[in-house]
């Protein structure tokens, strides 16, 4: 099925988020934001001012939450879950 909701791997960190190849958000890290640098808090996925265009837009932001939040399980630090979004991606694209 791939990659819900049209975001393309590879998955960067840039400040407190983490951006797809097209420069779409795909997720961030709520408390780096709000401090300014320290990491703490839950990594979670964004995107919906983009997705919320495509059509099913609901559907795929669900879909996209919930590969977003299974593949960076566990993942302390943006830099962890960007790297796991994109060995998952490259899963995803051997079919795995």
């Amino acid at each position: 099925m791939g990659i819900p909701a049209g975001f393309e791997p590879p998955f960067i960190v840039n400040g407190p988020y983490i951006w797809d190849k097209n420069n779409a958000m795909a997720g961030d890290h709520p408390w780096v934001v709000a401090t300014g640098g320290r990491n703490r808090g839950k990594i979670r996925p964004r995107g919906w001012g983009r997705v919320q265009y495509l059509p099913d837009g609901d559907a795929e932001m669900t879909r996209w939450k919930q590969w977003f939040l299974k593949h960076t399980e566990g993942c302390a630090t943006l830099e962890q879950a960007a790297e796991a979004l994109n060995q998952a991606a490259h899963n995803t694209s051997e079919g795995n």
